[in-house]
C-alpha cells in the first residue's frame, strides 16, 4: 500500500471555499472596467473605510504584539486618499459604519487577514486602471497602490503565517470567518455595486 497523501493545507481549503465569493465580487465590482469619478471613487473609499474600521480594532486586540500586523493595517492608507480627495476629519466621523460578524478568536483573525491580504494584490490590478482617470489625483490610491512591489512578498509571508498560526483543529474556524468577511463585505457594498450597474 502507498502512502497515505497530505492533508491539504490551509491555504488549500481557503482558496476552495472563498473562490466563489471571490469571483462574484470582483465580477459585481467591476474595478478594472468601470470608470469612476471623483466622487464615486470616494464613496467607495468611504464604503471600504466604514468596514474596515469595524475590522481593525478586533485585529489590533487578536494580533496585539505580533510583528506581522501593524505594516498590514488597512484604514491609514484609506485616510490619506479620502482627505486627498477633500474629506474632512468631521467627513470620516460621519462615515457609517458596517455591521460585521464577531472575530472572537485567533483563528478567525487570521481567516479576516486571508481575506484583507490576498485583496493587495488585485488592488495593483485597480490602481494600474485607477491611474488611467485623470479625474482622480493621482496621489489618492494609496489603498490600492500602497504596498506596490511589496504587495508579493508581503502576502507571500501571509501564506506562511497562516500556514504557521492555525491550528489543523482551527481551520474550520479560520475558513469560516473569511466566508463570512467576504459575504458581509459584499453586502456592504451593495449600493456602489447598484450605483454602477444603474450607470450602465
Amino acid at each position: 500500500m502507498g502512502s497515505p497523501l497530505p492533508a491539504p493545507s490551509l491555504l488549500h481549503d481557503l482558496r476552495a471555499a472563498t473562490r466563489f465569493h471571490h469571483r462574484d465580487l470582483e465580477d459585481d465590482l467591476s474595478l478594472t472596467s468601470r470608470a469612476l469619478t471623483r466622487d464615486s471613487y470616494a464613496q467607495l473609499l468611504g464604503l471600504f473605510y466604514g468596514f474596515h474600521r469595524m475590522h481593525e480594532p478586533m485585529l489590533d486586540r487578536l494580533f496585539a504584539g505580533d510583528e506581522f500586523w501593524p505594516p498590514r493595517r488597512r484604514l491609514e492608507p484609506i485616510v490619506h486618499d479620502l482627505r486627498l480627495l477633500g474629506r474632512t476629519e468631521t467627513d470620516l466621523t460621519d462615515l457609517p459604519c458596517a455591521e460585521v460578524p464577531p472575530i472572537g478568536s485567533r483563528a478567525g483573525g487570521l481567516g479576516c487577514l486571508y481575506v484583507f491580504e490576498g485583496a493587495t494584490l488585485g488592488g495593483q490590478v485597480i490602481a494600474r486602471h485607477l491611474a488611467c482617470s485623470g479625474d482622480l489625483p493621482r496621489e489618492a490610491k494609496s489603498y490600492f497602490a500602497g504596498r506596490g512591489r511589496r504587495a508579493g512578498p508581503m502576502w507571500r509571508d501571509t501564506c506562511a503565517i497562516l500556514e504557521r498560526e492555525v491550528a489543523p483543529g482551527d481551520r474550520p474556524e479560520a475558513v469560516a470567518a473569511a466566508c463570512a468577511v467576504f459575504s458581509a463585505l459584499h453586502a456592504w457594498l451593495a449600493p456602489f455595486i447598484e450605483a454602477g450597474r444603474v450607470g450602465t
